[in-house]
């Protein structure tokens, strides 16, 4: 595990994915248990969320669109990278059509766009990590979202992020090591920059001494404005420096949503 995460932390790789979304229509706690996390998949399941993309988001992201009943899938674009090959792969899905045929596996970090539709007028995009291999460096790694500003535009305080982690404790007097619950590390309504055109935030990876786990979301609201048929691009980043902060290799992602169809 040593060697994977010295590999990981010193190779430098390009992220790219690409997903294709149609849009039609008119106008504008404690972390989930086994057995909770289940009913949540079931609960969005039956909004349209598939197995896929449901495997593929950490549980809060999950309770948080749960949260929204008005949210229903719309697309999504996955990412998983293992630093062991300094290799990505990337499955698009698209709400009535096909799946992709292939297991998402297992790696070293886990991205998701997730577009949901938030009535006839809106979408919602939501973005969730998850390492599953806890990287040698924790900082904090930017993330942006951009979007034509004559296609779409965010809504008013519809942006927030968290960041959790869970870490073990080891008690001082006896050695003995145990789980924390799920601790927030960062949780803002704000974010670093933002425009017409896009938004730029942070995700907090500190966490504590002795982290096991390493997770978290952000969303925000886009209200689609043009009203004359054609086709827009919502595009993501995230950047994760995998040296220190001075000097430039990074892993890094970055994804193209294609957004078309009718626009009364």
């Amino acid at each position: 595990m040593k060697s994977r995460k010295i590999l990981c932390a010193l190779l430098a790789s390009a992220i790219l994915w690409q997903c294709s979304a149609t849009v039609s229509g008119t106008g504008c706690p404690s972390a989930p248990g086994p057995s909770q996390e289940v009913l949540l998949d079931a609960a969005l399941a039956a909004r349209g969320y598939p197995q896929p993309v449901l495997d593929s988001m950490n549980p809060k992201a999950k309770e948080t669109l749960s949260l929204n009943s008005d949210l229903t899938f719309h697309a999504a674009c996955i990412v998983v990278y293992d630093g062991e090959t300094g290799r990505s792969r990337d499955y698009s899905v698209q709400a009535g059509q096909p799946l992709p045929v292939s297991q998402i596996p297992a790696s070293d970090l886990g991205l998701a766009w997730v577009i949901s539709n938030d009535g006839e007028d809106c979408l919602n995009v939501q973005f969730s990590y998850e390492w599953h291999s806890m990287p040698a460096f924790r900082f904090q790694d930017p993330i942006a979202l951009s979007w034509d500003g004559e296609q779409f535009a965010m809504v008013d305080d519809t942006f927030e992020k968290t960041d959790y982690y869970r870490e073990y404790m080891i008690d001082s007097v006896t050695g003995e090591t145990s789980l924390s619950g799920v601790k927030i590390q960062s949780q803002e309504n704000g974010y670093a920059d933002g425009s017409d055109n896009g938004v730029t935030w942070y995700a907090d990876l500190k966490g504590g001494l002795n982290v096991t786990e390493l997770y978290g979301e952000a969303s925000v609201t886009l209200e689609k404005l043009a009203p004359a048929s054609g086709a827009s691009r919502i595009d993501g980043l995230y950047v994760h420096s995998a040296l220190f902060p001075w000097n430039s290799p990074a892993v890094s992602g970055s994804g193209d949503f294609t957004v078309t169809g009718d626009r009364p």
